[in-house]
């Protein structure tokens, strides 16, 4: 039935109808005209240059967001009950991650995955975190080699952060 009043429909002339110009009073028409104008696109980097496809997934996902600007963390997170600091994810041995192989640093995403599928642990105050992790667990091993090989050649901060403070 939907079909023959589509073809119906489809066979008959179009109707010229002149519409008035639509008119937006104040304050909504200035809020529409200075809204601003798409830029453009900006085109995903080659995936076969592992740094500047890094430096495209750190930059997408805001990563300078928490771990601040030179990635050495440190931002405090307050919540009723619970304090988060962002850690230093940088490439200093003792205070970042310079100690840990590409391994350790996928290892620490994929510990998520099962949460995923089976639901997460019953956590308190102490070990609330802001970090996305299922979303990160889920991320294809090409997405998070890209991310640790950019976090490893940007330069190595010295910033200790206890990222769970008392």
């Amino acid at each position: 039935m939907a079909v023959a009043a589509d073809a119906y429909l489809n066979s008959l002339p179009p109707v010229k109808n002149a519409l008035p110009a639509t008119e937006i009073e104040f304050p909504v028409s200035l809020l529409i005209k200075s809204s601003p104008q798409p830029a453009g696109s900006v085109p995903e980097p080659d995936r076969a240059d592992k740094l500047k496809y890094g430096e495209y997934l750190v930059t997408m996902a805001g990563c300078t967001i928490c771990h601040s600007m030179r990635l050495a963390g440190g931002q405090a997170f307050r919540f009723p009950g619970a304090l988060v600091v962002s850690a230093n994810i940088t490439p200093d041995a003792e205070t970042g991650i310079g100690r840990w192989s590409e391994q350790d640093f996928l290892d620490k995403f994929y510990q998520y995955r099962d949460y995923v599928e089976s639901g997460s642990p019953i956590v308190g105050p102490e070990s609330f975190t802001l970090m996305p992790w299922l979303v990160f667990s889920q991320r294809p091993q090409e997405e998070l080699s890209a991310i640790y090989a950019y976090l490893k050649s940007q330069p190595a901060v010295h910033h200790a952060v206890e990222t769970h403070p008392q």
